[in-house]
């Protein structure tokens, strides 16, 4: 049931919707839909809104690939990787 419910959110990231859409969409509480955001992050390593972000842009990826058919899509779990703001900072 949770994986389901997780592919169902997925799916409603890649579409854009807001967490209130999707909770309307698929019957779960807001809550619920945030938790499994949290986990779709946690389970690639990625924190905070920018790590979000750039998770629903290769889910919109990977969902444009599969209805144009095209060669594989770029893995969700190969996000590329955030700026290092620390060494950025040294360099100053």
């Amino acid at each position: 049931m949770r994986d389901e419910t997780e592919q169902r959110v997925k799916a409603c990231l890649a579409e854009g919707l807001s967490n209130k859409e999707i909770s309307d969409r698929i019957h779960v509480s807001v809550r619920m839909v945030k938790w499994h955001i949290g986990h779709l992050l946690r389970q690639r390593g990625l924190y905070g809104i920018a790590d979000a972000r750039r998770l629903i842009v290769c889910l919109v990826q990977e969902k444009i690939f599969a209805l144009t058919g095209s060669a594989a899509p770029p893995s969700v779990s190969t996000v590329p990787e955030k700026p290092n703001h620390a060494h950025d900072a040294a360099q100053l």
